[in-house]
């Protein structure tokens, strides 16, 4: 028998192997619960990888669970995107916007940063808060529907624990911590964004 064979190898084999497939059946298994969220929702799965849960595609919106972070800290985070026309800029907007409508420290635009490093100016992009014309942008677009009802809004986004919305040129987005695969939250969530992007 090959030296490799012997009794405590064979343990340290095993146990890789019983890790790898435990892993194994873990993606499989979410993969499998994304499938059936995606049919609950009515829309398609679409497969982003061997391990990967996946993507749903809907008409109109799209959820996917994709990991982030690197080596050990790797997590997953679900997000939520749902088309909205006419959104009218980059946008981030919090719930507290919503409850004290509108509350414009809870309601930040997109802007350039400028910053000087040495003999160089550097930009990049930041959130920043919404001058008065984009204030009226938001407020315009968030005004087109007769259902639009902000308090409403403001709580059911507590209830689900949506810390933001991110609103950019078509389109709203939010984000979760984990793979959520509890078909009522994900139903409820899409309810609130086409609710404010309608």
């Amino acid at each position: 028998m090959p030296s490799w064979l012997e009794p405590p190898q064979l343990v340290g084999i095993a146990i890789v192997a019983a890790v790898l497939g435990l892993y194994g059946a873990i993606a499989l298994a979410r993969k499998h619960r994304f499938k059936a969220l995606a049919t609950s929702l009515g829309a398609v799965h679409v497969d982003t990888g061997i391990f990967a849960p996946g993507r749903i595609e809907g008409r109109d919106f799209e959820i996917e669970a994709r990991t982030v972070g690197m080596g050990r800290y790797k997590k997953y985070r679900t997000s939520i995107q749902v088309t909205s026309a006419g959104a009218p800029g980059r946008y981030l907007v919090k719930p507290e916007f919503f409850e004290h409508f509108p509350d414009w420290k809870h309601a930040l635009a997109l802007g350039v940063h400028e910053e000087r490093a040495f003999v160089v100016t550097v930009s990049w992009p930041r959130y920043r808060e919404a001058d008065a014309s984009e204030r009226q942008l938001l407020l315009d677009w968030l005004g087109r529907s007769r259902t639009f009802d902000p308090h409403r809004v403001g709580r059911q986004l507590q209830v689900l624990r949506i810390r933001d919305i991110t609103i950019e040129k078509g389109s709203l987005a939010v984000s979760f911590p984990g793979a959520v695969s509890r078909v009522d939250r994900l139903r409820d969530t899409l309810a609130v964004l086409q609710s404010v992007g309608a």
